[in-house]
């Protein structure tokens, strides 16, 4: 809680003994109006601080694709496809954060497009994408998006991870592995990242026909971080 929030909680437990007086006065009708007050107040407190909290975009669902193209790792696509539903009128941009990986990040496109230069940056071999609409979106509207990048040279081992940190809120977040059929992977393991601990979740599915890792999460916190390892 803030001090704010200690400082009304201190208020009411104060004021409560002198308002149930009241109610025992001939002034009781004033106390029935301090309530209605106080409640009206209170109400309108709370909406004020979610709607100042709320969080820019709402994600339906987000799917977060990893594509192989080879036996040795060498060639390999991310995309990151959101189902968003802005929550102000006013937002004309949105960030991508926590991309990296071993080797060398490429080709970045926003819905197939190649982004402009000027939207990519870079820290400590981290990059971050700042897409820019072309005009305020809708808000409450339903918008279909797919920010997607190369990664070269970033699977080469017989044992690899792939690392996604929740960046949008989301009420479903399916992350997916898909490996060449000649080259399958042999098992697979989920982890929720927790600093230098890794908390072990239930094993993704694994279909051999496609060669394909999937796991599914349910509403993840903004800032965790998840681990698909697996063997091949």
């Amino acid at each position: 809680m803030t001090r704010a929030d200690w400082i009304g909680v201190v208020s009411v437990v104060i004021g409560i003994p002198g308002l149930l007086v009241v109610f025992f006065t001939p002034y009781w009708a004033v106390g029935v109006l301090i309530v209605a007050l106080l409640l009206v107040i209170g109400g309108a407190s709370v909406i004020v601080k979610r709607a100042v909290t709320r969080p820019q975009f709402m994600m339906d669902n987000v799917s977060v694709q990893l594509v192989v193209h080879d036996v040795n790792g060498i060639k390999a696509t991310l995309s990151k496809c959101y189902t968003a539903v802005p929550q102000y009128g006013h937002i004309d941009a949105m960030t991508h954060r926590n991309i990296g990986a071993d080797g060398a990040i490429t080709g970045f496109k926003w819905n197939d497009h190649p982004v402009d230069p000027s939207w990519v940056q870079t820290s400590a071999g981290q990059y971050s994408v700042n897409v820019r609409f072309p005009g305020p979106l809708q808000q409450h509207g339903r918008y279909n998006w797919t920010l997607s990048y190369e990664a070269d040279n970033s699977f080469l081992g017989h044992q690899e991870s792939l690392y996604y940190v929740v960046d949008f809120p989301a009420k479903e977040v399916t992350i997916s592995v898909t490996l060449p059929v000649s080259r399958a992977p042999r098992s697979a393991h989920c982890y929720l990242v927790e600093g230098a601990a890794k908390k072990a979740l239930k094993d993704p599915a694994i279909h051999h026909q496609s060669g394909t890792i999937s796991v599914r999460i349910k509403k993840p916190r903004v800032g965790s971080e998840y681990e698909i390892a697996w063997q091949w």
